[in-house]
């Protein structure tokens, strides 16, 4: 180990996180540790994304009902089990949603 100020010696350690297996330090003197988190189960991620759609600002019952939240969780554990995939397949259903509320109220402005 190399020798710090004051003659003492250190060892460092580097950490990080990755959703790959590929590093740009390859050198041969450092081989990282591998840590796999299992992917969730869709009743996992329906209840995930229950948690995240009750905390919205208005009342989600209203706008999305629990078997869309359930097929948006099936999807998703089926093919990769990833909450990032799951939330953002959700996020573009609520814009889609966004973008056909404003169509239809400026279709009914212009129909008065």
């Amino acid at each position: 180990a190399p020798l710090a100020a004051g003659g003492s010696r250190r060892r460092v350690q580097q950490e990080g996180v990755s959703d790959c297996d590929r590093r740009s330090d390859r050198s041969d003197r450092w081989e990282p540790s591998m840590i796999t988190f299992p992917a969730y189960a869709a009743e996992e991620l329906a209840a995930l994304l229950t948690q995240r759609v009750a905390a919205l600002p208005w009342p989600s019952a209203e706008v999305v009902g629990p078997g869309a939240l359930q097929l948006c969780a099936r999807r998703v554990a089926a093919a990769a089990g990833d909450m990032r995939r799951c939330l953002g397949a959700t996020r573009a259903a609520f814009e889609i949603l966004h973008e056909e509320v404003l169509e239809e109220r400026e279709v009914g402005l212009h129909a008065v």
